[in-house]
This record gives structure tokens, sequence and C-alpha cells, in this order.
């Protein structure tokens, strides 16, 4: 497996550069009014970050004027009045959460273009309950304006992380320039307020001219170890263990737009393209089974339990009329739906998807950019959050017969 040009730097890993300062707790902080002028939202995460109960949502915003990263913190109000903490002001296309170094804190990931031409990675290492050391950052080549004929589209920057056993951990990140084409992962053996250093750099390619669209970490075969999945504009490719090697790659058997992880009793993702979707189970070999229904063109899509807590629940976010569709992947959606209680079949290779769908179309003049799930109001029930391009929050519940507004969304 090739060791990308991009990555060389990375084992000098005490060259990176940190901010002069940490970021305190957000119930220090002002609270201005979300969502600043000139925000430009590119994705979310939904995480407890101060563990209150009551989930909070990270948000990456690009643009020139309000760019960075944004954490807003979850009430008995909702979420999205207002903001607590901006831990970056570059332009940001990509953020995760996770609990790298196994203390209950959450380190926030953060895949950012400061200047054109210029990707950074940045690792927030969490030293309390939503509380952020200045961050580590690690500068990367950017992708060119066009990747395999395609116009390169700037929001198929992915950056993934997982702890691992022994204290180890992950990073993944999508890569675009060719030859390095692929997936780029970083192993690390260490986490801290003093940085993160890396036991090993590698670029994991995909199939020749398959730009990979997705990248997630499941649960692997064995109870403590986990899996990478790259999911690509035509195929999966599983690297056990998050190991080097990848096993075969599943022919998807057409253009995926989106995927998303789900759990059906075990692990699983589903993907979309413009008119359907297909769930590739994960284990013990990627298998694609059958699942169809109408939908529009693929925005972004996740599974959650969104009304019983018992069966997973597909949303969409889509757009019927896509502005780019020779696009790897559509910009944003104006329509989210949901396919409530998906069930997989005694056979295990196919799913049931007998209840009806719900749909809401958004407010007029919005198009959506992210789409998530979490209980940011701590009653029980997790809410479906489409984050419109210019930062609105639009919650939405998984009713008997539609998505209703969520009790504190704004009339």
């Amino acid at each position: 497996m090739r060791t990308s040009s991009l990555f060389l730097a990375i084992a000098a890993i005490g060259g990176c550069l940190r901010e002069p300062h940490g970021h305190q707790p957000p119930d220090a902080s002002p609270q201005p009014p979300w969502p600043p002028a000139g925000v430009v939202v590119e994705r979310a995460r939904v995480a407890d970050l101060d563990r209150d109960g009551f989930d909070d949502l990270v948000i990456a915003s690009s643009g020139t004027t309000a760019p960075g990263v944004y954490v807003l913190m979850g009430s008995t109000a909702g979420v999205g009045a207002t903001y607590r903490v901006q831990l970056s002001t570059a332009p940001t296309y990509d953020v995760d959460v996770a609990d790298l170094d196994g203390d209950t804190n959450l380190e926030i990931a953060a895949l950012s273009s400061p200047t054109e031409g210029h990707e950074d990675l940045s690792l927030f290492h969490a030293n309390g309950p939503a509380s952020w050391d200045a961050p580590w950052r690690q500068s990367l080549q950017s992708p060119p304006a066009t990747v395999a004929g395609f116009p390169f589209n700037y929001r198929n920057w992915q950056v993934r992380m997982t702890a691992l056993a022994g204290g180890h951990a992950a990073i993944a990140l999508t890569l675009g320039k060719q030859p390095d084409y692929g997936v780029g992962l970083l192993q690390l053996s260490s986490v801290s307020k003093d940085g993160f250093e890396t036991a090993a750099a590698t670029l994991l390619a995909v199939p020749e001219f398959y730009y990979p669209t997705s990248i997630f970490f499941v649960a692997g075969g064995s109870a403590s170890s986990v899996d990478l999945l790259v999911a690509s504009y035509a195929n999966v490719t599983r690297f056990p263990g998050v190991g080097t090697t990848g096993d075969p790659a599943l022919d998807f058997q057409n253009h995926a737009l989106a995927f998303a992880g789900c759990d059906l009793g075990h692990p699983a993702i589903v993907g979309g393209t413009d008119t359907w979707s297909a769930v590739v189970d994960t284990h013990p070999t990627l298998t694609r089974l059958g699942f169809d229904f109408t939908q529009p063109s693929v925005a972004a899509m996740l599974c959650a339990t969104l009304d019983d807590g018992r069966d997973m629940d597909l949303a969409i976010l889509g757009n019927p009329t896509p502005t780019e569709p020779d696009t790897i992947r559509s910009d944003t959606g104006t329509t989210v739906i949901v396919q409530p209680n998906l069930t997989v079949a005694a056979d295990n290779m196919s799913l049931s998807t007998a209840e009806a769908s719900r749909a809401r179309t958004l407010p007029a003049g919005q198009t959506a950019s992210a789409l998530v799930s979490g209980d940011v109001d701590h009653d029980g029930v997790n809410e479906l959050i489409a984050v419109s391009r210019d930062g609105a929050i639009n919650c939405y519940r998984l009713g008997p017969t539609a998505l209703e507004d969520c009790p504190w969304q704004p009339k």
C-alpha cells in the first residue's frame, strides 16, 4: 500500500502549530445569537459534549465572513438560538467528535482550508466537559479543481476519528489529489494536551476513478475491533482492524451520492443514488441487500431511532432538482424524507419498508447542507435537524403520519 506524499511531514508531528490559548468551557463564554452573519454551513455533528444529558451541535462553516468550528449547546429550549464557542476561524468543511484518549471528554477534529491551495487537519484535545485545549494543526496539500473529470466539490472533504484498543486512535480523511487519490489514514500512538503522536500515515487507495464519498469506522468482527469502511462513487471497501490492506471492493452497482452508517442488529451502511437506496452488510463479508423506494437526488443520509427507540429509521436530505447533476454529490437539499422502521428479514438478505415514508420541504429560500439527529432538549426523543447553508435550524420529529415541528422550533 502506498504512503502518500501528503503525509510525509506528519511523522515530524512536533512541527504542528498550536494556538497560544485554549478554549474555556461554554458556560463561561459569551452567548452570541446564532447564526452569525455570513456563516456558510458545510456539515454538522451531534454529541453530548458537557455530559449534561442534552445533545449539542458542532457545525463546520466555510466562506470568508464567519468561517470556523462552532459549538451550539442543547437545552430545554432546544438548540440554535445562541452559540457558545468558536473553536477556529479557518474555512472548515467537515468536523468529527470522539473520545480518543478514554477520559470520557470528547475531542473535535476539523478539516479546513485556511488559504486557497492548502488543507489543514486540526485536533482539539478536550481538557474537560465541553472544554478544549488550543488545537494542534497539521498542514496538508489540497486537491485540485477537478478529480477524474468531475468538478471537485470541497464539501466532499470528510474527516472521521475513533479510539482503538491499547490507548491508540485513528483519524481518516478523504483526499482527492492524483496520484494521492483515496483516503488518508493516521494511526495515532497517543493523544494528549501536548499533541498527538503518529505511529503511521498511509494512503488507502480506492479503485481508480472512484472518488471516496463517505468514510466510516464501524464495529469489527470481534468485541474490541474496529473496521474502516470506504464508500466511493461505485463501490465499498473494508479495511479490517483499521489496517492498511482492504478486502476486495464490493460493486455498489450504481453511482452512489451519499452513505449512512446503520445498526440493523449488525453493522451495515445504506447508500443512496439519484433514484434508489441499497444496504451493504459489513460482516462477515460485504454483502449488498436489496432495498428500493422513490427518493430525490441525495445530498446526505443518516440512520437513527426517531420514534420507538427500537428499529432504525432512515433519513434523507434530498434535492428534487440538483443544481450540479454532473458532480459526484449534490450540494444541498430542500426536502427531508424519513423511511421509518427498517427491519431485516429472517433470511438476513432483505429489508422491510412497509411503513409509509414521511417528507417535509424546508422553508422557502432555504437549502440544507447538514442532516443530524440527537436529543438536544433531553426529553427522551431524538430530533431530526436539517441545518441550512445560512445556519437556520429546522427541527422535526417523526409523528404517526408526518414529520412534525419540534415543540421549541420557531414558527
